[in-house]
């Protein structure tokens, strides 16, 4: 018969084992998060320069000009108005420049 400050010795063992297993996994489902928040951001800014370019095109606009988002989505360029999942805002920027968001890291090239 086993005492009872071994069996307490093993719950506690397995416990802490425990708590690391879940303390990791919720670390990476942490990154894979940032990381797809990031990647649609992405996706959205492309959205986001393909949709001015056509705009431009449309209109007969130079680099110089500046659509808003009523020129996109009034225009069926865009289905809405786009938002960062992470909560930054978009700039659209002129044509011929690339679209940018608040937050750090989400760019396109």
């Amino acid at each position: 018969m086993r005492k009872p400050r071994i069996d307490l010795l093993i719950l506690i063992i397995i416990a802490a084992g425990l708590g690391f297993l879940l303390f990791g996994g919720l670390h990476n489902h942490e990154k894979e998060r940032e990381f797809s928040m990031r990647t649609v951001c992405m996706i959205q800014l492309r959205l986001i320069r393909d949709a001015k370019a056509r705009w431009a095109d449309q209109n007969q606009k130079s680099t110089n000009d500046t659509p808003t988002w009523s020129d996109l989505v009034g225009g069926k360029l865009v289905d809405e108005e786009l938002h960062c999942l992470k909560e930054g805002t978009y700039s659209i920027g002129r044509v011929g420049e690339l679209p940018c968001c608040s937050i750090s890291g989400h760019s396109i090239q």
